[in-house]
C-alpha cells in the first residue's frame, strides 16, 4: 500500500497485491476512513467513508488529505485456500 503526496487536498492509496492474491470480487471491497487524530475505536469497515470497487491486482482510491487512516480490502488468494 502506498499513499501519493497530496494534491489539491487529496491524496491517492493505493495497493498492490503480492502476486498469488487479488481483490475480491464484489462491490466496494476496498474501505478507507480518514483521521484527524488517533483513535481508539476505528469504526466497522462498512461505515467508511471512502468505499470503492477493486479489481485486478492494483487499484487506487482518492480520500482527502488527513494525518491518520484506516484502511480495509478484502482479498483472496488465487485459486482458493
Amino acid at each position: 500500500m502506498t499513499f501519493s503526496a497530496p494534491v489539491d487536498g487529496w491524496v491517492t492509496i493505493t495497493i498492490d497485491h503480492n502476486p498469488g492474491w487479488r481483490f475480491d470480487p464484489v462491490c466496494n471491497n476496498v474501505a478507507a476512513q480518514d483521521y484527524a487524530a488517533p483513535t481508539a475505536g476505528v469504526a466497522a469497515p462498512d461505515s467508511f467513508a471512502h468505499q470503492a470497487c477493486f479489481g485486478g491486482p492494483a487499484d487506487s482510491i482518492l480520500v482527502p488529505l488527513s494525518n491518520y487512516y484506516a484502511v480495509h480490502a478484502n482479498g483472496k488468494r488465487q485459486g482458493g485456500f
